[in-house]
């Protein structure tokens, strides 16, 4: 019996790529139509809070380096708030004379040490800059982006993000409809949910909210992802646009989940503004 090969975990390197896909426009948007839908209010705000959830999900990777770099920058700005050269010596001096008395009562000696701390401090200087570079967001990336464990962490958050995406948005369309058609054991497994989905709503607001090209698209990989392990088959490279195709199987980089979002926005819109709603 033959054995599939392991597959490869693909992830965008990229540290810029990972920030959230839910604007509040949108969610603002939503709320506002959900106003006028009111037997469907509270199913379009757990989709928000769901699909909040996600992008905050997306997000994650770029957490930890980016905590460490504004981490760093505060720890810099601590400290006394003359932060010139001079303000600095006279900090220092001062916290010696605590230590050291006698620097009270002896300039020279006071000079003598202020000018040999201003010529360190400079002969420093370049120190700092290179120790800056060291911890900025995409220093700190690019190191934890080469250890295994990371690249197995962020294809998975990825995956189950572009699942969770479309399956937030499925469930919504499934309860409104439920409600709309009066029948409460609709699925969106059955073979015949285009048709109620057409009787409900139309043939036009059936098309934006689940048979257009784009969607079943999005669906299918979805499918994928959650019943073949992401395994992609000869007729699925045509989704090469919309997710990472490589050694035969998909791997869902941020910018797919945002395509995906951005397919899905008009959707939601259409079914919160159907009439039967209101």
């Amino acid at each position: 019996m033959a054995t599939e090969e392991q597959k490869a975990i693909v992830v965008d390197k990229r540290l810029d790529s990972y920030v959230g896909f839910l604007e509040s426009d949108f969610a603002s948007l939503v709320f506002d139509a959900s106003d006028k839908a009111k037997q469907i209010k509270h199913f379009a705000l757990h989709l928000m809070a769901d699909w909040r959830s996600i992008s905050y999900a997306v997000a994650f990777p770029a957490l930890s380096p980016v905590s460490i770099e504004r981490f760093h920058i505060g720890m810099l700005r601590t400290g006394p708030l003359d932060y010139s050269l001079l303000g600095f010596l006279e900090f220092l001096l001062f916290r010696l004379s605590e230590k050291i008395p006698s620097l009270t009562s002896d300039q020279q000696l006071r000079d003598a040490i202020k000018v040999q701390v201003a010529n360190l401090v400079i002969e420093m200087a370049p120190l700092k800059a290179e120790r800056d570079k060291h911890v900025s967001a995409h220093a700190v990336w690019d190191q934890l982006i080469n250890h295994h464990p990371m690249h197995m962490g962020i294809h998975g958050i990825m995956r189950l993000s572009y699942i969770g995406l479309f399956g937030a948005y499925e469930e919504f369309l499934v309860r409104s409809t439920r409600l709309l058609s009066g029948n409460t054991k609709v699925r969106s497994s059955y073979s015949r949910f285009p048709s109620i989905l057409e009787s409900a709503y139309g043939p036009d607001e059936a098309w934006i909210c689940w048979t257009s090209t784009q969607l079943s698209s999005i669906r299918e990989i979805r499918n994928r992802l959650v019943h073949a392990g992401g395994k992609a088959k000869e007729s699925d490279f045509a989704l090469a646009s919309l997710v990472h195709i490589e050694d035969g199987y998909m791997h869902v980089f941020p910018c797919h989940i945002k395509s995906a979002y951005r397919s899905i926005k008009p959707s939601i819109l259409a079914i919160l503004s159907h009439p039967g709603f209101a």
